[in-house]
């Protein structure tokens, strides 16, 4: 049998502990510092959830900032324009005021201004939204190229590819560059190993080395004459 001590002891352990422990009522100003959403209390320094001392929470307007529980003017935005100030000297403004290069569709913009969200099919180029197609291809920049150049070559809009040594770009896609007999019967060869109509500037035929007719001769029948 416990002393009656124990009895005493442990009764005032139990409502010590009772007393300490937090009430788990509905959210209200005597249980939350912030502000209440749904029956729950929340920080209330969110500009989405902000409020104080157990009051509703509010969404503060897009040029104001939850100041000490309460909206008021975000002193970064100009009250004449409304627009975010901007102080990216190497791209364009997140909403947080973060700075980005301003080349991409999801944050496309120039130096000093508010980043935009390109529209779906529309592409960050040259720092503002396009939505004109691409013939050609796009390169790592995200500018439409033409797509006949051997360093840029492609088309439809597509990713811009590099030719390997030996090819060139025709058509949008990288081919064998390579001049003779058989891919150039009827013309000459140039220095770029590209077959050519035969002319006077150009004169040979069946891949041969293209040569420049002297002042006076005419080329005819790939010779100069």
């Amino acid at each position: 049998m416990r002393p009656a001590w124990w009895f005493l002891v442990t009764a005032v352990t139990v409502a010590a502990v009772v007393a300490g422990c937090p009430s788990r009522g509905p959210c209200a100003d005597a249980t939350c510092d912030g502000c209440c959403v749904a029956g729950e209390c929340l920080s209330g320094s969110s500009r989405y959830t902000c409020g104080s001392g157990g009051a509703a929470c509010t969404e503060c307007a897009p040029t104001e900032l939850c100041l000490s529980g309460a909206c008021a003017p975000d002193p970064r935005i100009d009250p004449d324009s409304g627009q975010l100030f901007c102080n990216c000297g190497s791209g364009c403004c997140l909403p947080d005021g973060g700075c980005v290069p301003g080349t991409q569709t999801e944050a496309c913009g120039e130096v000093h201004t508010l980043c935009k969200v390109c529209e779906p099919n529309a592409r960050c180029e040259r720092f503002a939204c396009r939505s004109e197609p691409c013939t050609g291809c796009i390169d790592a920049t995200n500018v439409c190229q033409p797509g006949t150049a051997n360093r840029a070559c492609g088309e439809g809009g597509s990713l811009c590819r590099g030719c390997l040594p030996g090819q060139r770009c025709a058509d949008g896609g990288c081919i064998d560059a390579s001049c003779n007999a058989a891919s150039c019967a009827t013309g000459c060869c140039s220095i770029a190993q590209l077959c050519v109509i035969s002319s006077d500037l150009n004169c040979g035929l069946s891949g041969q080395a293209c040569i420049a007719c002297p002042d006076g001769l005419r080329c005819r029948d790939g010779f100069c004459q």
